[in-house]
């Protein structure tokens, strides 16, 4: 599939409303959450880690899962308190020049990960990070998303799942929307001080193509562990796109590549609400 151009694969996730509960009903779309552990936070337990599988009913290539993860930013940061609005209604309404700035560089943000969510670069993406915090290598919370492209060649019948690659339609984006809002719950987190930052971080391969003058090799960054996590009251979130076809179960051989994060330079501040 050719590269997706540039007004289609930009998404906003739209005003929710009332919740109707299409993904309860609807046979391909499901959410499955799990919490793994919790601890005690001001005297509330709270989970400090947790995992979210989205199930669009079909494989993500490249592309939507660009979308995707795109969605899935614009809701955690509007729950956490980073926006008084939807994004597609700051964007719309962006008069002051705080939320000016925040639109343009959360519109950088998503330019970035456009240029890199490629198709040369299919096989050689390993996760997106959101972390959230004063610095982004002590964040308070981390939301991490696997992506996984599949690799296994096109059936001569043409019903492969490469066959069938293509961005996110409108209802499926909404669909997203409200299943995130339902089904991953932040209401019970900690308020975050107004001198909290959103930052990106991304996983690749070394043989992945990027901008220079977009993404800037961090060699000192990594994961924390499970234990600093939980010392340090981290939050973490684990949020994955179902795949459907028998590579999901496969290796390809860039997995076992060398991989280095890179660091997107916006750095999201919170808007007064």
């Amino acid at each position: 599939m050719a590269d997706a151009p540039n007004d289609k694969s930009s998404v906003h996730c739209p005003s929710l409303g009332a919740y109707e509960g299409p993904f309860r009903s609807s046979g391909n779309w499901s959410m499955q959450a799990s919490n793994a552990d919790e601890l005690e936070l001001g005297g509330r337990h709270r989970h400090w880690m947790s995992s979210l599988e989205v199930d669009v009913g079909r494989c993500l290539c490249v592309h939507s899962s660009f979308q995707a993860v795109d969605v899935a930013f614009q809701s955690i940061l509007y729950k956490r308190g980073f926006a008084p609005a939807p994004f597609s209604q700051v964007t719309a309404c962006a008069e002051s020049r705080d939320e000016q700035t925040f639109v343009a560089q959360y519109n950088k943000i998503r330019e970035s990960l456009r240029e890199l969510f490629r198709s040369c670069n299919g096989h050689h993406l390993r996760s997106v990070v959101l972390l959230i915090g004063g610095c982004h290598m002590l964040p308070k919370e981390l939301y991490r998303f696997p992506i996984r492209d599949c690799h296994l060649p096109d059936l001569p019948s043409g019903n492969g799942c490469c066959s069938k690659c293509s961005e996110l339609s409108k209802k499926e984006v909404r669909q997203m929307c409200l299943s995130l809002t339902v089904d991953f719950d932040l209401s019970e987190m900690p308020h975050l001080p107004q001198e909290a930052y959103a930052y990106v971080m991304v996983s690749v391969s070394t043989a992945a193509r990027y901008p220079p003058e977009l993404f800037t090799p961090y060699e000192d960054f990594e994961l924390p562990s499970e234990k600093k996590a939980k010392e340090r009251h981290m939050l973490v979130s684990y949020i994955s796109f179902k795949h459907h076809c028998p590579s999901a179960g496969s290796e390809y051989s860039s997995q076992n590549d060398e991989s280095i994060w890179l660091r997107l330079d916006p750095v999201l501040h919170r808007l007064n609400a």
